[in-house]
This record gives C-alpha cells, structure tokens and sequence, in this order.
C-alpha cells in the first residue's frame, strides 16, 4: 500500500555532508531547532491561555467573526499538537483525509455528523487546495537550523 500524499516524510540526509559527519550534522540542527522551539512555545503558551479566554469572551459578548477566527486558530493548534497533522489544516479536514486509517478520525466523522452530516468531508474539500500549495511551496519544512528556507 502507497501512502497517502498528503504524508510528510522527513527528508534525507543532504549529500554534501560525508557519511560518517551526517549523522552528528543532523543532530545538531534538530537541538538548535529543539531549543528554539522550546523558546518559543515558553512565550506562546501563556499568549495561547489568554487567547483562549478572550475567545470566551468574545464567544458572548463580541463580534462572532472574531471569536469564529479565535476558534479556528485553535482547531488547527490542536490538529498540529494533538493529531500530529498540518498545521494549515482542521482537525475536521485532517480526520476526513485519513478515515481509512485511523480509528480517532472515524470517531471524529462521526461525533461532528452528529451536529452537522458531511461536515468533515465538506471541510476536507474546502481546505485540501490550501494543504496541495503549502506542500507544493515547502512552507511545511523546517526554516530554524536550514541552510536555505526559500521554497522554490
């Protein structure tokens, strides 16, 4: 069976670096791409909990286009964290795009059919011409640690 090709693959060692130094030059990268993240997401997840609350608010009280947008950025949060998928994408359109494979996205089709029939597989196809352009640009790959993060 084929994957999917929507699944990211990490891409192979570059063939300028010798076989024996690949390995360490590899390592390298990931800890300075690990500790920046780790930076990061230190400032990010006290910004995420207010923006969370915020949304609450807003959720009652102000415009629906902003919560609605709030809202969105935390289901493709999650889909990236939780899922393990992109994070340009819903969890909605994620569960839809691997139902074969995967018994959460089965239940999530069919928790969400509950609310709305077809909603993940109308939220698959709204998203999937943005998921094919990302992944076309590369916008998917690693940017800290890379020699050149300009996508073709």
């Amino acid at each position: 069976m084929t994957p999917p090709p929507h699944d990211i693959r990490p891409a192979p060692a570059p063939d300028s670096i010798p076989p024996k130094r690949r390995r360490f030059a590899l390592r390298e990268n990931s800890w300075q791409e690990r500790l920046a993240g780790f930076a990061l997401m230190t400032a990010i997840v006290p910004l995420a909990v207010l923006g969370y609350l915020i949304i609450c608010w807003v959720g009652f009280a102000g415009r629906t286009e902003r919560g609605r947008a709030g809202v969105r950025a935390l289901d493709h949060f999650v889909n990236a964290a939780v899922f393990n998928g992109l994070a340009w994408e819903s969890v909605s359109s994620h569960a839809w795009r691997v139902r074969d494979r995967k018994r959460w996205a089965r239940f999530v089709i069919w928790l969400t059919d509950r609310f709305q029939p077809g909603h993940c597989q109308r939220a698959n196809k709204r998203e999937q011409p943005v998921i094919d352009l990302v992944l076309k640009k590369g916008l998917e790959k690693r940017t800290i640690g890379a020699k050149d993060n300009r996508p073709d």
